[in-house]
């Protein structure tokens, strides 16, 4: 497949099939080398301005790849189920430690008729004026 290049010549794409062995690091994101053995596709997409290179994008399955060097563990393993049980605790305490949070204040505007601009004056209610205020409002 490929070369595709645009119909004015300023955009090429290309998909590449590459296949090694892991034998230095990998920036970004700074996977440390393994000696493991490596398949995987990209996509490429690249601009050309004025006959050079102006941008170029290049487009890979990361988690893949990390899982085939042993960086991130494999779906369904004890390490997976680990990292998803600690993800869990950790959600369950952040929501609780916001839920003990006091209660927030909430912020409106009253309008002046009293001038021909009609400024805004900003004042502050609690929850439990903003629930009076609102029931006035109903009524």
């Amino acid at each position: 497949m490929g070369p595709y290049v645009s119909v004015d010549g300023c955009g090429i794409a290309v998909r590449v099939s590459i296949r090694g062995t892991m034998s230095g690091p990998l920036d970004p994101p700074g996977f440390a080398a393994t000696g493991s053995k490596v398949e995987f596709q990209t996509a490429e997409f690249s601009q050309i301005r004025d006959g050079l290179l102006a941008r170029r994008t290049v487009i890979l399955d990361m988690l893949d790849l990390a899982r085939q060097i042993g960086a991130v563990p494999n779906p369904g393993g004890v390490a997976d189920r680990l990292g998803v049980w600690s993800q869990r605790i950790g959600a369950f305490w952040s929501r609780n430690r916001r839920a003990r949070r006091r209660p927030q204040r909430h912020v409106f505007s009253a309008r002046s008729i009293a001038s021909k601009d009609a400024y805004l004056w900003p004042f502050t209610m609690g929850d439990s004026e903003v629930l009076a205020f609102r029931q006035r409002l109903i009524v």
